[in-house]
């Protein structure tokens, strides 16, 4: 199996979960300036009020970074898998600006369609805020109302959607359960949108059957390292306030630093596998209207979270790994793609659900504790050749040949 792909975050249990710190911010502006003005006045100076109003934006900044990378998303039950279409693809954008906050996002993320649905198939009305995308009347629905229809809603699908599935519901449930409200949410009075609501200048019905998957960047954790150092300079140049030019000097060198450090951060972005078929890049359903256009068909595994910055999904935050799924066989060399128009019509291969549990399986093996136990034993550990360095553990090898004399 192919490593994990890199993780700068966590996610927190619904009950360690908080909204973002905004009053921390509020209060450190306070302060700094509070700070500022008794300490300028005295001085006769600005640069002491110029060092301590950015040393207060970047311990509120810090603050926010680690509600980013800590709190913001919520766990839903450990790490999962999926199987489906990569239906929409967002890599990072490269459009540098050191102040620009949104800019360290460097996440790559997609939209899984799921197997084994359609497009345009989407969930019933009561599990979004809307029947249809409408951006200027969004109505999101609370989580706890939402997951009360959940089994409401396998008891008594409709037979529209049976045929829509095209499957059995046992065999669609746990794929779609990614996408539903869970019990773990519902008392955190948080809303529940539906999918993600057409950003980044698309436009998704909030009740298609997509899951988010994020590949990680560096950008915010690198951000919050950077914010440290920062406050470390505006700390030292407001207790040097009484040698204004030094004082001055460390406040500009902060500032020109970041706009060379803000770049250099916002290019650490996450990225497709560039291995397993997929050379850097994914082929995207991404609405073409290109027929004979590639769609990757691919296994995902991540860990399962909801992510409450947004008005509120599930997704896979971080994908840890995805694999590209040879469409009917495993045979190499055999096609790896389906094309859009396969895939609007709902031709889906047939052994999906077989492949999905074949990797299920393999996962449930290398994680169980008599795994970890194995790769810990000194024959499983070699540095050299275990004839150079005697770990040969319990198994016995034969002695080397003898030298040959020329």
């Amino acid at each position: 199996m192919p490593p994990f792909f890199p993780s700068w975050t966590n996610c927190s249990q619904p009950n360690k979960w908080h909204s973002p710190p905004v009053v921390t911010a509020v209060v450190l502006g306070i302060l700094g300036v509070l700070l500022g003005l008794g300490s300028s006045i005295p001085l006769a100076s600005l640069a002491p009020g110029a060092a301590a109003v950015f040393l207060a934006a970047c311990l509120a900044g810090i603050a926010f970074c680690t509600w980013w990378l800590n709190v913001r998303l919520i766990c839903l039950g450990g790490d999962m898998s999926a199987i489906g279409a990569v239906f929409l693809a967002f890599p990072p954008q490269a459009t540098f600006g050191a102040w620009n906050f949104s800019n360290y996002d460097t996440d790559y993320t997609f939209d899984l369609l799921l197997w084994p649905f359609k497009p345009l198939v989407t969930l019933p009305a009561p599990f979004v805020g809307d029947t249809q995308y409408n951006a200027a009347e969004w109505d999101p629905i609370s989580v706890g109302n939402l997951y009360s229809n959940n089994a409401l809603f396998w008891k008594t699908i409709d037979p529209s959607l049976i045929d829509a599935f095209g499957q059995p519901v046992e065999a669609v449930k746990d794929q779609v359960n990614l996408i539903l409200p869970q019990q773990t949410m519902a008392g955190l009075n948080l809303s529940f949108s539906g999918q993600p609501e057409g950003d980044k200048g698309t436009q998704r019905d909030p009740q298609q059957l997509l899951l988010h998957c994020e590949i990680e960047g560096q950008g915010i954790y690198l951000l919050r390292i950077w914010l440290g150092v920062m406050a470390v300079l505006f700390g030292v140049a407001f207790i040097a306030s009484a040698i204004p030019g030094l004082s001055w000097f460390l406040i500009l060198l902060a500032l020109i630093l970041s706009l060379i450090a803000g770049p250099i951060i916002q290019n650490q972005q996450g990225q497709a596998p560039p291995a397993g078929g997929f050379g850097g890049s994914l082929n995207a359903y991404n609405y073409d209207q290109n027929p004979s256009a590639l769609v990757d068909i691919v296994y995902c595994y991540g860990r399962w979270v909801y992510d409450s910055l947004h008005s509120g999904w599930n997704e896979f935050h971080p994908l840890h790994f995805m694999i590209k799924v040879r469409v009917g066989t495993l045979t190499p060399g055999a096609p790896v793609t389906m094309t859009q128009a396969q895939l609007a019509t709902g031709s889906w291969p047939s052994n999906l659900g077989e492949i999905k549990s074949m990797y299920d399986a393999q996962f449930e093996l290398i994680f169980t504790p008599e795994t970890a136990a194995t790769q810990q034993q000194p024959q499983n550990g070699w540095v050299l050749h275990p004839l150079l360095d005697g770990c040969i553990g319990n198994a016995p090898y034969p002695e080397p040949p003898a030298p040959t004399t020329i």
